[in-house]
């Protein structure tokens, strides 16, 4: 939760990278139960995996309603 409060995020998922090189998702706030998330993602796989490899943080804001459904 405080890296959420930090950014002011009302929700949030967290991926280290695993042995494997995958990033494994290690912690969740504000979604909706443990699918709303993927649990792993590749390097370059959907937005979490292209974070990784260009090393950024991404905020999305102004989602549209029901987005983390």
């Amino acid at each position: 939760g405080l890296l959420c409060d930090y950014l002011g995020a009302p929700a949030g998922a967290l991926y280290v990278v695993n042995g494997g090189g995958r990033l494994k998702r290690v912690a969740t706030r504000g979604l909706a139960g443990e699918d709303a998330a993927p649990a792993e993602f590749g390097r370059g796989e959907g937005l979490v995996g292209a974070c990784a490899t260009d090393r950024r943080l991404v905020v999305a804001e102004d989602l549209p309603g029901g987005y983390f459904r």
